[in-house]
């Protein structure tokens, strides 16, 4: 059956009625998967209070800025656990409870200086 894209008016043929191409289909599953992504990392935030937890002090709160922080330096064994990061680890948390036992919010500097310096530069000594 030949029908015509909704959405950039190609034709097509299809055994099924359909109202988009294979093209277009792709594309709206990607906008569709973007949005779940950015709605998980919104919980994520609001979950964890949406700005840094880290001792030092920080008052970092622009999302764009945070991210999550394994309070017990695991964060190898738990995206290896759940098979990557990212969101699917954001997943992970969200099908356990949020859990704050474990896990907080921090900024970038923060937990990135934690790594590799083994604590936060504003931590006092």
């Amino acid at each position: 059956m030949l029908l015509k894209c909704n959405i950039c008016s190609i034709s097509f043929t299809s055994d099924r009625r359909s109202k988009y191409c294979d093209i277009c289909k792709e594309d709206l599953n990607r906008e569709r998967q973007r949005e779940q992504k950015k709605q998980l990392r919104e919980e994520f935030l609001e979950a964890y209070g949406k700005k840094c937890s880290c001792p030092c002090g920080c008052v970092v709160s622009e999302p764009n800025y945070l991210g999550l922080a394994h309070i017990f330096n695991d964060g190898a064994s738990h995206r290896k656990r759940v098979g990557g990061g990212g969101y699917i680890t954001y997943r992970d948390l969200r099908d356990l409870g949020w859990p704050k036992d474990k896990y907080r919010i921090e900024c970038w500097n923060c937990n990135f200086s934690k790594r590799v310096f083994g604590k936060c530069p504003k931590e006092k000594i």
